[in-house]
């Protein structure tokens, strides 16, 4: 933390529409959601027998309730 009122913190996890009506509109963490659908059928398709981890990073969606540093 800097010290500055909301300079290092994401309010929102999941990028939900509120966070963008929010005054001021809040900082929040987007899963990529359309990659994880195409992973999980993936995964169903090749069946149990082959164990995977994947990890797939989400978006930082920077609005007005975070300092201009992040961007």
């Amino acid at each position: 933390m800097t010290g500055e009122l909301g300079a290092d913190i994401v309010e929102r996890y999941n990028d939900s529409p509120i966070a963008a009506a929010a005054l001021p509109a809040l900082t929040s963490v987007r899963p990529p959601y359309a990659r994880i659908v195409t992973e999980v059928l993936r995964l169903i398709e090749i069946g149990p027998g082959n164990p995977t981890h994947i990890s797939l990073p989400p978006e930082l969606v920077v609005r007005a309730s975070s300092s201009n540093r992040l961007i």
